[in-house]
């Protein structure tokens, strides 16, 4: 059984994580190998879980939370779908032909830039991140007390 979106999912889906990663839209040619590459079983495989799946969901129907998403499944969903798609899609950015500058450009401002960047993005994220613990903490708690529940009695998974 084919379990690969459909191309205009699959479409919409590179462009949301495109804006999020680069603030750009992605190009014909990012579009063509992320399609293709999905096609291909490109992602490591490893089944995920219905929560992995909702965060993936969550993350490229409601772009304006993909940051919060993205915090959370950073720490706590490491190898997950949405950060296996991201990696993928990093990926085909770095070697495309009109993005790849993006990628070797070295960032201005020198070492002085450089720690406040650090500074800013550093805190930013902190702050993404205990805003998601917050709101996804709980819903991830209550799949996995689900699927414990769902498992019956007497019966351990793990």
């Amino acid at each position: 059984m084919d379990d690969t979106p459909p191309q205009a999912a699959l479409d919409h889906e590179c462009r949301v994580l495109t804006s999020y990663l680069l603030r750009q839209a992605p190009s014909s040619y990012v579009l063509a190998k992320y399609r293709d590459a999905h096609a291909a079983d490109a992602l490591p495989a490893s089944p995920a879980g219905p929560f992995d799946r909702l965060l993936a969901r969550l993350a490229i129907s409601r772009p304006s939370l993909l940051k919060l998403v993205d915090a959370y499944a950073s720490v706590f969903f490491r190898t997950g779908l949405l950060r296996k798609k991201m990696v993928l899609l990093l990926a085909i950015l770095e070697v495309s032909p009109r993005l790849h500058a993006c990628f070797d450009s070295p960032d201005p401002g020198g070492t002085v830039g450089l720690l406040a960047r650090i500074a800013v993005r550093s805190s930013a994220f902190l702050l993404r991140l205990l805003l998601a613990v917050v709101v996804l903490g709980p819903l991830q708690l209550a799949f996995a007390l689900r699927s414990t529940l769902a498992a019956g009695p007497g019966r351990r998974d793990g």
